[in-house]
């Protein structure tokens, strides 16, 4: 969390469908999780609603961590239309995918 600048003051972003230890690190480090609701088809983090809430926001998250979840795998490119990779802003992606198929392009912070 330290690498991604999380800490007092730094906003992170997660999927309302996960578990505390996926923005837990991020709370200790004094940060605040903003949630964002669940893809009902997938139970992934809502691209859209993540879009909307990355321009409403005020200050630019510290990092988005977006969980695959139940072997269903975050629409990777889509993330990046929105997030970290275009807007170059130090957000980056996390996941957490047993059972899942398809490889995250952020890379991997935790299993």
């Amino acid at each position: 969390m330290a690498e991604f600048g999380v800490g007092p003051g730094t906003t992170v972003i997660a999927s309302t469908l996960t578990f505390i230890a996926t923005v837990g690190p991020a709370v200790h480090r004094g940060a605040t999780p903003v949630f964002i609701d669940s893809d009902p088809a997938t139970g992934t983090i809502s691209i859209p609603l993540l879009d909307q809430a990355l321009r409403d926001l005020s200050r630019r998250p510290a990092l988005v961590i977006a969980a695959d979840i139940y072997g269903q795998c975050c629409d990777y490119e889509a993330l990046e239309r929105v997030g970290c990779k275009r807007r170059g802003e130090g957000r980056a992606f996390a996941c957490s995918n047993p059972g899942g198929r398809k490889e995250n392009p952020f890379g991997r912070l935790h299993e």
